[in-house]
């Protein structure tokens, strides 16, 4: 279920930027008087046609990708060149439609005649086009054709584009418009969007002692959302609340004081005064760590879903102990928190990772042996802890043993290698019953490599908040309004503010070195990053949506000739030269830089399968 959710989550969102920007360039082509042969969403072979005038919309069976094909964007082909015979229809004595195949189901009954010259674009611009062909008696006859009349040749029927329908017959401003229009509509779409996000979301009341929950720990407190927050309280602090900044200002001081103690919160709901203790939970934004605040003990609570230039998702696991980072003891979140404050990071090498030691609760036990180790025993002081079963994981470096019995023992792991020495590690395990199973408590060593300062730096909240690497809450959020005013605005500022973030990053990529090339993502990251926010609901979506069409529009407004910004160049040459690029040079430009393109798609793709082992 989970992934046919992510792939309409897929396609609905790469789909729907790719609609819209190849409806933005069809939409100034069409307003120039283009011809705009089909409009197709998708590649591959079409699964779906259907002709609207002049122009054919097609769905294809690959939904990733689609095209608007423009007259004149390329070279147009001169189809007439490689006949020597066509037959011809007539509509009030103008040619309509051309049958290259001579036997076309169409054409049967319509006279053959043979080619001797034709105009069907009015390349020297003299306002009609024409066909001259002799008769089977060899007659001479010259017939004028329509600007809109068909060729046809087997099962495909192509209308012809004269020049004054072609791109290239157009003003620079037109041309300018056909290129630009696309990215043009994926700003618009992201602005849309954004006005939606916020007419959903609505936007906080900070002048309000009104809260609203988003912490189960807290409505399993009793706690729902709609409560007046009247006093928060630890051991010599309180403050009177009339103000969500209250909160706030209570919460600073609360971590810039090092205060471990839970919280005494008053509050009124339905108009009866309740008072309940709450121990803050601890949000490590760059590390994407979240403590349980369930327990006092420095447990993690959940994970966030972080990109793949943060190793938390793929080490650390909701549940674990924090033990050590890079072999200091940890005996509180304060001292995690310190860690994430101090963190500067630098070019993403494993040296900027920090070692995580915890405590693991797991239906086994896993050690880790020497490579090319031939035989492996496994010895305890308690034999009966563990099931006599030795067995062989992750490609045949990891050592899994399954709990038996309740009971606690230092396991040995003896390793023969190959040269007849061997090696022995000791693990101290405690095995015990949770949740009806056996489960084995083992520390487990991983590398975390949080977000670095210069990432950090690009880092908002929804109203555009910096966020800090550190930080406390307690699952309140303001109260909200709805308004469809503030969402305009705040569709015209996220779009805006997106659009830096995209700057940020490519800065990050080229000058400052902290984020590589193997942090893009293709297809497939993006259908595991669509997924992701898929489960978390239709609104976060909709913010990703946003976000994806402007980089799809930014992105094709780079200087590159295979892309729109490319052609918005060549017309640049134009303008201030007063003559057109040499067409075999556009074209070579052209060819080269999508196949570069293309070398850089496949590369990030594969790094993106990579990614999922």
């Amino acid at each position: 279920m989970d992934f046919i959710l992510g792939l309409l989550a897929f396609i609905f969102v790469l789909g729907l930027i790719i609609l819209v920007h190849e409806g933005g360039h069809m939409i100034f082509a069409k307003k120039a008087g283009i011809l705009v042969r089909e409009f197709a969403f998708g590649m591959g072979p079409a699964i779906f046609k259907k002709k609207v005038g002049e122009t054919e919309y097609s769905i294809r069976i690959l939904p990733i990708g689609g095209f608007c094909a423009i007259a004149g964007e390329e070279q147009e082909d001169d189809y007439l060149e490689k006949v020597q015979y066509v037959k011809l229809k007539f509509k009030r004595g103008t040619v309509t439609d051309i049958y290259l195949t001579l036997n076309h189901k169409d054409a049967k009954d319509l006279e053959m005649f043979e080619v001797v010259d034709y105009d069907l674009f009015d390349e020297h611009q003299r306002g009609f086009l024409f066909i001259a062909v002799k008769d089977f008696a060899g007659n001479l006859k010259k017939y004028g054709v329509s600007k809109s009349a068909m060729l046809h040749e087997g099962k495909q029927s192509i209308q012809i584009a004269p020049y004054d329908r072609t791109l290239g017959s157009k003003s620079l401003w037109d041309r300018f418009m056909v290129m630009f229009g696309g990215p043009l509509m994926n700003f618009f779409l992201a602005m849309l969007v954004f006005v939606i996000l916020g007419m959903g979301q609505g936007f906080p009341k900070y002048d309000t002692n009104r809260v609203n929950v988003n912490n189960e720990y807290l409505i399993e407190s009793g706690f729902t959302s709609g409560s007046y927050i009247e006093k928060m309280e630890i051991s010599g602090y309180s403050v009177e609340v009339k103000e969500y900044l209250d909160i706030d200002a209570f919460l600073n001081y609360y971590l810039q004081n090092k205060v471990t103690e839970p919280i005494s919160i008053s509050y009124r709901n339905n108009g009866e005064s309740k008072q309940v203790f709450v121990s803050p939970q601890y949000v490590l934004y760059n590390m994407g760590i979240y403590s349980d605040q369930r327990t006092e003990e420095v447990v993690i609570g959940y994970i966030a879903a972080v990109d793949d230039n943060m190793s938390t998702n793929k080490g650390l696991l909701s549940g674990d102990k924090i033990i050590t980072i890079n072999g200091e003891d940890i005996s509180n979140w304060l001292d995690v928190v310190k860690f994430a404050n101090n963190y500067v990071g630098g070019t993403g090498t494993d040296a900027d990772n920090l070692n995580f030691i915890v405590l693991r609760e797991s239906n086994t036990v896993l050690a880790n042996p020497p490579k090319n180790t031939e035989a492996t025993i496994v010895t305890s002081s308690n034999e009966d802890i563990f099931e006599v079963l030795v067995k062989r994981i992750d490609d045949k470096e990891t050592i899994e043993i399954v709990p038996k019995t309740i009971g606690t023992t230092d396991i040995k792991f003896t390793y023969t290698l190959e040269n007849g020495s061997t090696v022995t590690d000791q693990y101290p395990v405690t095995i015990i019953e949770k949740d009806g199973k056996l489960s084995a408590r083992q520390t487990v060593s991983v590398k975390v490599k949080p977000y670095s300062k210069s990432i950090m730096d690009t880092q908002y909240d929804i109203e555009r908040n910096k966020i800090r690497p550190a930080g406390v809450a307690l699952g309140f959020l303001p109260s909200r309004e709805f308004s469809l005013h503030k969402s305009f605005v705040f569709g015209i500022n996220q779009t805006v503010n997106s659009s830096t973030v995209v700057f940020s990053t490519l800065q990050m990529l080229f000058k400052d070195k902290t984020v590589t090339i193997k942090s893009l993502s293709g297809p497939v990251g993006i259908y595991k990053i669509t997924s992701q926010f898929a489960s978390l609901g239709f609104l976060p979506l909709l913010g990703l949506l946003g976000m994806l069409s402007i980089n799809v529009g930014l992105l094709n407004l780079f200087p590159i000739p295979a892309l729109d910004g490319g052609r918005i160049v060549f017309l640049g040459y134009e303008a201030i030269t007063r003559k057109k690029p040499n067409p075999k040079v556009e074209k070579i430009l052209i060819t080269v830089t999508m196949f570069l393109l293309l070398g850089l798609i496949a590369f990030v793709t594969l790094n993106d399968i990579i990614k999922l082992f």
